[in-house]
């Protein structure tokens, strides 16, 4: 079944419907072959001219010959036709070109002539409309609501600032040529264009001239239609357009201008960035070695527009801008509120990374406290992305290092893991220092004896706990999440300490009732019952780690049978330990010892010596267990094909006839 052709509803009236969701200029081109078309070039010029769509009084024709046309073919019969122009004067003839606004006789047969050669010499004919909103030709001036009448001298000038910037980009000769009509036989104005050459001079596709236009050359028609109209319509709103843009652009000079980072900013971010600086640069952002570069400066930039007055004023400009322009174009074109935000940011990034590379060397030396200033989440990310990094790379043989690098590198590696703890402390200690804040804002008069002995409690623990970050004097009342706690370090003194903390902690919960206190103290919990169940499970956790570390303490000196028994406790042990860490979860069963997971394993080791040893002991294992396979599987593959024939033999000795003795 063929597609239906749609048709444009019909709406001869003077008054147009004002639509306010329409897009102000909509337009199409298409185009024929002449030696591949059946109809007559001429048929569409009869087509634009149809007198039912054009609209022509008897003072506006000039030297147009008002005599009666002669039938032409089918296209400039559909141009012309009566139905879709609406004219005072039955004879007037409404086709403009570049020149002329009407067509004497003789022109209109010149151009009738042009387009038979045009088809005979095997140019295309190209056919383009242009459509627009009643509303916003209304409110440029070019539309009277209440008469319905059209200024269509100042259209047609329009078409011509159009059709002329075309052919330019296009690159058509002297031999092309074009006409139009303003057309009012639908609910849109619209005018109908036709194109072509009467020798053509467009480059061969598949040997015949090319036909379609690049897309550019069609946006670039549209918008200079769109300014023609709104400039010679002297739209206020163009004005107010104008005007916004300038302000646009000052205010995108003054955040380019007063937007800073920090020198620990800049260092983390420098310190994310590859080692060849030819990549520093926003044209490699989407590489493998710009990632982490990227989203660290990306972070830090967000962080300082938000800190500036100017920004949000700027961004509540574009966005008011790209408001105006889904009216003018529609609400399916590009939001450029969002293109011009993702420019800025690029702008900014070429900014940052530019500056890092004109700093001196001395500045760009690392040190702890450098690194350490900065412990937001986005830091301490790109640090410890700079610590996988720095590791991989001395770890790997193919980098080639000198000694003299490896050395920076290790130097580098040490400060990093120093700065990144520094980090992780500063990170807790300013979590603290707002929880004790918060908690000091509760009236004491308004809560319950019990809630005030668990504030009470946990505000001493929590202005012990500042001390001894600060000073490093003193024990610490508080204790990380035990779910972060190596095995390896819960000895019994530890796990005693932490089991001790997390009774007193129960302790003080249970004389709380205030569902709000609760909650700011354990925001991850939503209840008290939670909290309760949550502490039960931590210290069910530590000691279960407790008794797999003393299990692997005694390994080392065991006799095989009592090396096989501590081992499988521990596999129940890791496995009840999954189940209290993740309750939502099925248990994991252990990871198979694959030669990733064992290389994964080994990687906790703190000596590099021991890693690479056993790292290369792995790979040659993994290699000779690969070779043993592919051996296996040579002999499997060669005894089921003996198999195979052994069987195909039984099988025709069965089938053979028995020879009569």
């Amino acid at each position: 079944m063929g597609h239906e052709k749609i048709k444009r509803p019909k709406n001869f009236s003077k008054l147009k419907p004002l639509e306010n969701n329409q897009a102000a200029v909509v337009v199409g081109w298409k185009f024929d072959l002449g030696k591949s078309s059946t109809t007559a070039y001429d048929g569409f010029l009869d087509y634009t001219q149809r007198k039912s769509a054009i609209n022509i009084k008897p003072d506006q024709t000039g030297e147009a010959n008002l005599k009666p046309q002669e039938r032409f073919d089918q296209f400039i019969d559909y141009t012309q036709r009566a139905t879709a122009t609406r004219v005072s004067d039955q004879n007037t003839n409404a086709t403009f070109n570049q020149q002329d606004d009407f067509l004497t006789s003789k022109k209109e047969d010149d151009l009738r002539q042009n387009l038979n050669a045009a088809q005979k010499n095997g140019s295309p004919l190209w056919q383009g409309y242009v459509s627009f909103s009643t509303q916003w030709l209304a409110e440029n001036n070019m539309y009277d609501r209440q008469s319905g009448e059209v200024d269509q001298a100042l259209l047609r000038e329009a078409m011509r600032q159009g059709m002329g910037q075309l052919l330019t980009r296009e690159k058509f000769g002297e031999s092309a040529f074009w006409w139009g009509n303003i057309q009012f036989d639908t609910n849109h104005i619209h005018v109908h264009l036709g194109l072509a050459e009467t020798t053509s001079q467009r480059p061969n596709l598949n040997g015949q001239p090319k036909g379609s236009f690049e897309q550019s050359s069609m946006q670039q028609f549209k918008s200079v239609v769109t300014h023609q109209i709104e400039q010679l319509g002297r739209s206020p709103k163009l004005e107010a357009q104008k005007t916004l843009q300038k302000v646009i652009g000052k205010r995108k000079n003054t955040i380019l201008n007063q937007v800073e980072l920090s020198p620990e900013q800049l260092h983390a971010i420098e310190q994310a960035l590859p080692v060849d600086q030819k990549k520093w640069t926003t044209r490699f952002a989407n590489t493998p070695q710009m990632t982490a570069a990227v989203i660290v400066t990306r972070e830090y930039i967000h962080q300082a527009l938000k800190q500036l007055p100017e920004y949000h004023e700027w961004r509540s400009l574009i966005e008011k801008e790209a408001q105006a322009n889904q009216k003018r174009y529609g609400t399916h074109s590009q939001n450029s509120a969002e293109h011009k935000e993702a420019a800025l940011v690029k702008q900014l990034e070429n900014q940052v990374w530019r500056e890092l590379k004109e700093q001196p060397h001395e500045a760009k030396k690392l040190s702890v406290a450098m690194i350490s200033a900065q412990f937001d989440q986005a830091a301490c990310d790109a640090n410890s992305q700079a610590i996988d990094a720095l590791r991989q790379r001395l770890d790997d043989p193919a980098a080639q290092l000198t000694e003299t690098q490896k050395k920076q590198m290790r130097g580098d590696l040490i400060i990093r893991k120093i700065a990144r703890k520094q980090q992780r402390i500063k990170y807790q200690q300013a979590d603290h220092v707002q929880l004790l804040t918060r908690l000091h804002e509760f009236d004491h008069q308004e809560l319950s004896v019990g809630d005030n002995y668990f504030l009470t409690q946990h505000a001493v623990r929590l202005a012990h706990e500042i001390d001894h970050l600060q000073t490093g004097h003193g024990n610490s009342l508080s204790f990380t999440d035990v779910i972060n706690v190596q095995v390896g370090k819960v000895t019994p003194v530890k796990q005693a300490t932490i089991k001790a903390q997390l009774k007193q902690e129960m302790k003080w919960l249970n004389q709380a009732d205030n569902v709000q206190l609760i909650h700011l103290v354990y925001p991850h919990q939503k209840n008290k019952a939670q909290v309760k169940q949550w502490l039960h499970d931590q210290a069910q956790i530590i000691e279960i780690k407790g008794k797999i570390n003393a299990n692997q303490r005694q390994m080392d000196n065991s006799k095989p049978k009592k090396l096989e028994s501590l081992k499988q406790q521990n596999r129940v042990l890791y496995q009840h330990l999954n189940g209290l860490i993740n309750p939502t979860k099925q248990k994991r069963a252990m990871q198979p010892m694959t030669a990733q997971n064992l290389y994964r394993q080994n990687r906790r080791f703190a000596s590099r010596k021991q890693r690479k040893q056993l790292n290369q002991a792995v790979l040659y294992s993994a290699k000779r267990s690969m070779s043993l396979d592919e051996t296996n599987k040579r002999e499997a593959s060669r005894a089921a094909k003996q198999h195979e024939a052994l069987v195909q033999e039984i099988e025709a000795e069965t089938q053979r006839p028995e020879i009569s003795r």
